[in-house]
């Protein structure tokens, strides 16, 4: 990248008019298997919040922008000192025009990501100018959104989370403004409350954040972080026979859980929980893991499973808990008493599961069709 010099800088300085961050998130589908055309209107929504604009697209395709426009904003307040450039850095990156006309929403239409978050992009420097050697770091820090799904490769649909990076320099007279952009990829963990739920999104409403969320600092200027409370994880009891009596009442509860109605098993359990204060992400998995072997007697146990074929019994396999954090090493023990079948071989993988809906099945739709035109 070549940078333009300016009176009284030096050549070897690197100048930069601006740069931005974003957050992005969005998903693929199948369309062998999804019809994608239920998705439309799921993009339409979520190209809003400034990702793109009339003069960014122009830019891009190679056109520039109206000679009128660039005799406008050469006077004023910004050309006066120069600086009409970075004013249209700014307009061009942070308006919230609509689509350029009809040719850019066929474009987005035609498009195979679908829009899962959308975020106004967040202004990390403006005329940033650098001497050889010198460095500038900055710190950018976004909450996402409860409820949004996990980061997931599959066969039916995929989900990505990307954050981009934008830096734009300045153009020589006649010259369309480009801005520079790097995606990185990152990773995103389903979210779970206090009851090990796992919170859901509906993908037909994309979070679509006009408002600029995000914190950008300089690093170097960022206060200390303040001390986070202790987790629940952590030792709570003072003595082994506190956590033995702790034990001794669990078990107590669970014998006499069928002899009890559910409701009065959940409030002599409340003393155990934690206070009322918000938990962290680290609290709630563990909160969900504990909870995940207290199953009641009138429900099937969740981490005990049969094998069989034909209707003919050949193991039991027992889980050493129904949920695991990621990482973790799964315990499990396999009983081969009283089998109908003999087992010469184990072999055990972990594989995940795709349900389509049928109303979004192609397949479905077109049986459906046909059975109406009968």
């Amino acid at each position: 990248m070549s940078s333009v010099e300016h009176a009284g800088v030096s050549h070897k300085s690197q100048a930069l008019l601006m740069g931005y961050a974003q957050i992005s998130a969005s998903f693929t589908v199948d369309g062998s298997l999804i019809n994608q055309s239920a998705f439309d209107e799921v993009k339409r929504k979520g190209v809003v919040g400034g990702q793109e604009n009339t003069n960014t697209l122009a830019a891009s395709k190679g056109r520039p922008a109206a000679s009128g426009d660039k005799d406008r904003k050469a006077g004023g307040f910004w050309g006066a000192f120069k600086w009409n450039t970075i004013e249209e850095s700014l307009s061009g990156l942070l308006s919230n025009n609509e689509l350029d006309g009809l040719r850019d929403m066929r474009g987005v239409t035609s498009s195979k990501s679908i829009p899962l978050l959308s975020t106004s992009q967040s202004l990390l420097f403006v005329d940033l100018r650098l001497a050889p050697g010198e460095e500038e770091s900055y710190s950018f820090s976004f909450k996402l959104p409860s409820g949004l799904p996990a980061s997931h490769k599959g066969k039916a649909i995929k989900i990505s989370y990307n954050l981009v990076i934008g830096t734009q320099r300045p153009s020589r007279p006649n010259e369309p403004q480009r801005v520079n952009r790097i995606t990185i990829p990152f990773r995103v963990f389903n979210g779970v409350n206090g009851q090990g739920d796992i919170l859901g999104h509906d993908l037909m409403n994309p979070y679509v954040l006009l408002r600029d969320e995000a914190k950008v600092q300089k690093i170097g200027s960022t206060p200390p972080p303040s001390v986070k409370p202790k987790s629940i994880s952590g030792v709570t009891w003072k003595s082994a026979r506190d956590f033995l009596s702790y034990v001794d009442e669990i078990l107590e509860q669970r014998s006499r859980s069928s002899l009890q109605p559910p409701d009065a098993l959940s409030e002599k359990r409340q003393s155990h929980d934690l206070p009322v204060s918000p938990l962290s992400c680290k609290d709630a998995i563990d909160l969900a893991i504990l909870r995940s072997n207290q199953a009641f007697s009138s429900s099937r146990s969740p981490n005990r499973f049969e094998i069989a074929r034909n209707g003919c019994r050949i193991a039991v396999v027992v889980l050493n808990r129904p949920a695991h954090r990621l990482g973790e090493t799964i315990i499990a023990t396999v009983n081969f008493a009283d089998a109908s079948l003999p087992c010469y071989a184990i072999r055990a993988t972990l594989e995940s599961s795709e349900k389509v809906a049928t109303s979004l099945a192609p397949r479905y739709s077109n049986i459906r069709n046909t059975h109406d035109t009968d």
